[in-house]
């Protein structure tokens, strides 16, 4: 599973996601984005806006799933919630987790971070300027790549500054965001 903001999804999504499905030969991937973030006050796209993002920048992948299943449960969207949903949906597979290094700065501030821990696998991209920090016993493995220097924040200023954005994000997406004039104002 490999939730997140996705706001807007960029080359930095993409980059993790080919790597994990390459180097531990997932079949399947889940990208999920989420409805409502726990730790952000809110997203500036709204949900069906990151889903059709999403959607347009996984064209063509056969092992991913865009998923919806945050929206449909609507509220703040937890990850333990995705990841039991998941584990009934799938329940003799082996389940990870995508996540970024910056997050597992964070993780041990998320819902149930131990019960987590003993459901799925952490499969951690770098991220320069973070360093692995995980105190909780996960089950933990590095991708290894490159890491991808952009950001969402990025894409979104590069927007309101009127700068083009096709380094950023494939494509589709640059397009969806303009036809939808997305991110204009902060």
């Amino acid at each position: 599973m490999y939730g997140g903001s996705f706001d807007p999804v960029h080359r930095g999504h993409l980059a993790l996601a080919h790597a994990a499905i390459n180097q531990f030969h997932l079949s399947c991937l889940y990208v999920v984005p989420v409805f409502q973030p726990p730790h952000k006050a809110k997203t500036e796209a709204s949900f069906a806006h990151r889903l059709a993002m999403a959607r347009l920048a996984f064209t063509g992948w056969p092992e991913v799933v865009i998923s919806d299943l945050e929206g449909q449960r609507g509220g703040v969207s937890y990850t333990i919630d995705s990841v039991e949903e998941l584990r009934g949906r799938h329940p003799g597979d082996d389940l990870y987790l995508l996540v970024g290094a910056d997050t597992t700065e964070e993780i041990k501030t998320w819902k149930e971070p131990e019960r987590l821990a003993g459901l799925v696998r952490l499969l951690v991209a770098p991220r320069s300027r973070y360093s692995l920090k995980i105190e909780l016993p996960w089950c933990l493995e590095k991708l290894t790549m490159e890491p991808v220097e952009v950001s969402a924040t990025r894409v979104r200023e590069a927007v309101r500054e009127g700068r083009p954005i096709m380094e950023y994000v494939p494509a589709p997406v640059a397009e969806y965001i303009h036809r939808h004039t997305l991110y204009q104002t902060g």
